[in-house]
């Protein structure tokens, strides 16, 4: 694993510039980004985390399935728990409770059939993050209904907690 020390400056900048274009005459958003989050001392693989940052940031814009009109993007630094944070936020129909227990395991996916993908991406996103020792969390609910029109949408929040090195006083 090729984790160094770093700060988390280019991944948030490169993940936003990259959210940005991609979402553009598409769908809305509102990004917002704590300086501090971003200078904060962290070591990982910056490559690693932005590529699987930009794909969970990504999925709602580019699957239709989704039902997603906006995807908020926000970083903090939270100084208690020793972390930044980083959650994005979609307002699609989230999902299916059922699948929620099983959201990060190979082969499932959100999909409603299955040539929507592979259900690889979560899976892989899952045990990446673990091996930096990052911890990721999904908050979604959905009401489910036979009928689309009747559907509710409660969206998905998507956490990811990056703990932070700090100085050790002598």
């Amino acid at each position: 694993e090729d984790q160094h020390e770093t700060t988390l400056a280019h991944v948030i900048d490169a993940l936003m510039a990259g959210v940005e274009d991609e979402r553009r005459g598409k769908i809305s958003g509102d990004p917002t980004v704590d300086p501090a989050a971003k200078n904060a001392k962290v070591k990982l693989n910056e490559g690693a985390l932005y590529f699987i940052l930009r794909n969970i940031a990504y999925n709602p814009i580019r699957k239709d399935y989704i039902g997603a009109t906006k995807v908020d993007v926000r970083v903090e630094l939270v100084g208690e728990k020793q972390m930044v944070v980083v959650e994005i936020e979609d307002n699609g129909f989230g999902v299916d409770p059922e699948m929620k227990s099983r959201i990060f395991e190979p082969g499932s996916t959100g999909a409603a059939t299955s040539s929507e993908g592979k259900g690889m991406g979560l899976a892989y996103t899952d045990k990446r993050l673990q091996s930096m020792g990052i911890g990721i969390d999904i908050v979604s609910d959905r009401k489910v209904s036979k009928k689309e029109e009747d559907q509710d949408k409660f969206g998905t929040k998507f956490i990811i907690s990056i703990p932070i090195i700090t100085e050790k006083v002598a």
